[in-house]
């Protein structure tokens, strides 16, 4: 049942909106109750926005805070993109997650165009996730039936962003492309957050709230530092705690980084050392983490150390699902987009997007490089197990693969498009039609577009859930899966891109310096 609503005189497309008031449950019933406004069983109040060109208030799926019964008590949450929606509930002051009845709680939502930033009673718990967002045409407030709610002290409002201070370090790493593999960077009070798709596709995804924003992103240099560090917050995870990992390079060699557990809403250091055996100066290439959406805060090094970015062949640019874009594969050394960007020397952006398949928004907004290499790896979400009927679906993935293909040949005419179908996955039987039968379906459009290079990825992880993620449904590779992955991929562009050059990273480090 609604039970407030705010309607500003005009839309707010300010770059934060702020929206305060103060809340109590006094009454729940002792029992989960049917109510077609909310979702789930657990849920008794929740407040949504309403914007211009994605969602209505009225979009229940969408609620920006929600308050959900926890045995007598309550917790409080932010839109999770979990289904146990578990990932984002808000810790109290001693970390506790438990809030009480008949209790007044102060509440400040803060929305910039990116992330939405709760917080409760002024820092006695605070949180937030990644959404963007358009202008704001209106807020409302929902009670579940047979819940009690007093609402009071509304306040909603838009400013522009303040002038936000970052580490000098930091900064310099990014005014002098240290930092590469993303689209854009915005500034927030918790850190610098590195986008690898626009707000334009992210807004037209409607559901994304995804801990793989920063997929991709890397630190590439020639230095003579023998020491780096990054302090980073941990902002969005797929649970309530995660498995990270970073990709270490030296020299175009792997260094293997130890696995390490953190949870959501803390800040942590990584520091990366050269050995000793090492020269003076060195290629040193860090990935950020894949799954955990990361403010980068601060970076530090080695006292009086030099650097320049490391030399690239150009950009390649990789459009897909959650394969792509590395969903479960905790190293980023492993993942396939990583191996092939590092073995032909180029920037890489992953665009990838969990979840999806051939959709109008793959290739949205501006891009400030002309890539390559543009390779399109979707097709497997399409198929979803094949539970919906054959010639809709079919019909629907045609039309929205030539959606796609035309776009990426009018946005990137110097290209060369690889298409890779997609690989095996435990369920490829079907239900109503195979992965295979999708596949061929994806052959014959593709056909239609003989500029396109087409490489069968079927085969190139084994059939075998050892090297995937889940035992139960083998979908998504893990580390051992990438590197399969890679190694086939790799072999199959020597065909289509010509074989990798041989390169003397440590060399060419050398030179940058002095010459």
């Amino acid at each position: 049942m609604k039970i407030g609503a705010v309607l500003p005189k005009k839309p707010l497309s300010d770059d934060l909106v702020e929206l305060k008031f103060k809340f109590s449950i006094i009454k729940m019933p002792t029992e989960d109750t049917e109510d077609s406004d909310f979702p789930y069983p657990d849920e008794l109040f929740f407040v949504n926005f309403g914007e211009t060109g994605k969602f209505t208030s009225k979009f229940v799926y969408q609620s920006r805070f929600t308050v959900l019964r926890d045995g007598d008590g309550l917790n409080f949450n932010g839109y999770a993109p979990d289904f146990a929606r578990k990932s984002n509930i808000i810790k109290t002051k001693d970390g506790g997650k438990r809030f009480e009845l008949n209790t007044e709680y102060s509440v400040k939502l803060l929305l910039s165009k990116y992330r939405v930033y709760i917080d409760v009673d002024n820092g006695f718990a605070k949180t937030s996730y990644g959404n963007s967002r358009d202008e704001i045409t209106d807020v409302a407030f929902y009670s579940r039936k047979g819940v009690e709610v007093t609402l009071s002290e509304i306040e909603l409002k838009g400013f522009e962003l303040p002038n936000i201070e970052i580490d000098g370090v930091l900064k310099y790493f990014i005014d002098n492309g240290l930092i590469t593999n993303y689209r854009d960077y915005h500034l927030a009070h918790d850190g610098v957050y590195f986008d690898r798709i626009s707000i334009e596709q992210n807004l037209d995804c409607t559901t994304r709230n995804s801990g793989a924003y920063q997929s991709g992103v890397a630190v590439d240099v020639y230095t003579n530092a023998r020491e780096m560090s990054l302090q980073f917050l941990v902002s969005d995870i797929p649970c309530e705690t995660w498995e990270c990992q970073f990709g270490f390079y030296v020299n175009g060699k792997r260094i293997l980084k130890d696995i390490f557990i953190v949870e959501k809403d803390k800040s942590y250091t990584e520091t990366f050392k050269i050995d000793e055996n090492c020269p003076k100066y060195n290629r040193i290439t860090i990935f950020f983490p894949y799954s955990v959406s990361m403010a980068l805060q601060k970076i530090t090094a080695t006292k009086n150390a030099e650097f320049k970015p490391a030399n690239k062949n150009g950009w390649m640019y990789f459009y897909g699902d959650s394969i792509t874009e590395g969903s479960e594969c905790f190293n980023p050394s492993s993942v396939y987009v990583t191996q092939v960007c590092m073995a032909y020397n180029y920037n890489c952006l992953d665009q990838a997007i969990s979840g999806r398949s051939f959709n109008a928004y793959n290739v949205k907004g501006g891009y400030f490089h002309q890539p390559s290499y543009v390779f399109i790896a979707n097709g497997t979400n399409h198929f979803c197990a094949g539970m919906g009927e054959k010639e809709k679906v079919f019909d629907d993935l045609e039309k929205n693969m030539r959606i796609v293909l035309n776009l990426a040949k009018k946005e990137f005419p110097s290209a060369k498009i690889i298409a890779l179908l997609p690989i095996w996955r435990s369920d490829e039987s079907g239900i109503n039609f195979s992965l295979s039968e999708t596949v061929e379906k994806m052959k014959e459009i593709y056909a239609e577009y003989p500029e396109v290079s087409v490489i069968d990825c079927h085969s190139f992880v084994p059939f075998d859930d050892s090297y995937f993620s889940s035992s139960e449904l083998a979908i998504h590779p893990n580390s051992k899966g990438h590197d399969e992955y890679a190694k086939n991929l790799l072999n199959a562009l020597e065909k289509v891109i010509g074989k990798p050059e041989k390169r003397d990273d440590q060399l060419l480090a050398e030179q940058a310096f002095t010459n």
